[in-house]
């Protein structure tokens, strides 16, 4: 495996790891409560894990490929900071405004 390959599936699995810890902490400690309150009845009950599994993959795949690696090339960590609070409101916006626009 090439030094790239190996630096770019380090960081895969360090980012993947940080941001499941990250998202743990958020769907124990705060979104139960206000997921109930708000969504209710929308909720899936049970959750269903692929959707979930593919979508935790393919955003750390976005992570690594937006803001890791381009970080990385760039040794900045303002940059990481940035770029990577950037590709949060973007792909997070996503949702959110599509959701206000036709729910």
């Amino acid at each position: 495996m090439s030094p790239t390959a190996r630096r770019s599936l380090l960081s895969y699995v360090v980012a993947l790891v940080v941001f499941v810890i990250i998202d743990l902490v958020w769907l124990t400690a705060v979104a139960p409560d206000l997921y109930d309150a708000q969504l209710g009845s929308l909720l899936a009950d049970p959750v269903r894990p692929l959707p979930a599994v593919a979508f935790y993959l393919l955003f750390v795949a976005g992570i690594v490929h937006f803001v890791v690696l381009p970080a990385l090339l760039r040794d900045s960590v303002r940059w990481a900071a940035g770029s990577g609070a950037f590709f949060g409101l973007v792909t997070y916006a996503t949702w959110d405004l599509t959701s206000l626009a036709v729910l």
